[in-house]
């Protein structure tokens, strides 16, 4: 069964609650991709999710269609998903427990990113997480800063 409460790391000390705006998206939902963390698995993941033939969710999916209004930010340690509506983080991951991050080129109002269950080294289970905005420019622009941080974070350790 898919836990994503397992993922959200509350060790990372970032506060519940959020009072930066981020960038504005939806999360559209998440994929459980096993113990493939690479970027190919962006595409079959957005893929799945938006396949009008995938059965309706159930509790032991390996994926969840979500569709949550959400704030984006991208910070100096990590990432954070905000509900736009109640303010609390449903998602935490720092650029070490990043995996890949991408778009689908033909798809460029979604984009994703992969999280192992600890740092990418250690990982053995991997989550695709989902995101759609409504200019592709923000993807653009939230990638580059997960893929700046997230070589930053590496080359430092």
């Amino acid at each position: 069964a898919l836990r994503s409460k397992n993922f959200i790391r509350p060790e990372l000390n970032w506060e519940s609650k959020s009072t930066s705006a981020g960038f504005k998206a939806t999360f559209f939902g998440l994929v459980h991709t096993g113990k493939l963390g690479d970027v190919k698995q962006i595409d079959k993941a957005v893929r799945l999710l938006l396949s009008p033939y995938k059965k309706t969710d159930s509790s032991d999916s390996k994926h969840k269609v979500v569709r949550k209004p959400i704030y984006f930010e991208v910070g100096e340690i990590g990432v954070k998903v905000v509900d736009s509506q109640s303010s609390n983080v449903i998602l935490k991951h720092s650029y070490m427990e990043i995996s890949s991050c991408g778009s689908v080129s033909h798809l460029p109002y979604y984009f994703a990113y992969i999280a192992g269950n600890e740092n990418c080294s250690n990982a053995n289970e991997f989550i695709c997480y989902v995101f759609h905005v409504k200019n592709f420019e923000f993807a653009y622009t939230i990638l580059q800063s997960i893929g700046q941080g997230f070589q930053r974070t590496h080359f430092a350790v």
